[in-house]
């Protein structure tokens, strides 16, 4: 719900209770300074500002030391700056440098310390969308005076948009296994 498109397309803010959605529009580039966002959605642009540019080390000063951070694409979830630094130099590696994190809708809740965006990948080359590439990153940060815009994000959740669309058979499993779990209640 939070994450909906603006009604009115000429109007970058609309409102939704308790957070407020921006819609960006693709063609819109400016540097993360240029925006008129607030401190905590700045600070989710910064990071993937620096991400698009491949900035490791200036990433990781946005996240608190303690940071937990969870990508649906791996078993486990990181804890700390450095496994958050090794794991995103890792995927710098293997992510061709053309393809970048485009944000197509941000919501965030300045009284809770939550930030999400729904994103995808370009190819900078083409400006073509990346098939298969979507996803949301949710955030929750804390007020710190001293961190970049006056937030620490303390945590990180990524939900990539899955490869195979298996909704269905996945449906279908858990209607057979909920029937197979309701034959054995009966019997004991």
């Amino acid at each position: 719900r939070c994450l909906r498109r603006c009604q009115r397309r000429e109007q970058q803010w609309c409102r939704v209770s308790p957070g407020r959605c921006l819609r960006l529009e693709l063609a819109q580039r400016e540097t993360v300074e240029k925006r008129n966002e607030s401190s905590l959605a700045r600070v989710v642009f910064r990071y993937f500002d620096q991400w698009n540019k491949r900035e490791i080390a200036g990433i990781i000063p946005l996240f608190a030391p303690d940071v937990f951070y969870e990508d649906a694409l791996y078993p486990r979830a990181l804890h700390g700056r450095e496994a958050l630094a090794e794991h995103l130099t890792k995927v710098a590696r293997v992510l061709p440098p053309q393809l970048e994190f485009v944000i197509d809708d941000v919501c965030e809740d300045l009284e809770r310390g939550k930030c999400a965006v729904r994103f995808h990948l370009e190819d900078r080359r083409t400006g073509k969308q990346v098939p298969f590439s979507r996803g949301t990153s949710i955030f929750t940060a804390k007020r710190a005076p001293d961190a970049p815009e006056g937030w620490l994000l303390t945590s990180g959740w990524d939900l990539p948009e899955p490869l195979i669309k298996a909704g269905n058979v996945l449906l279908a499993m858990a209607g057979i296994a909920a029937r197979i779990l309701g034959l054995f209640r009966r019997r004991t």
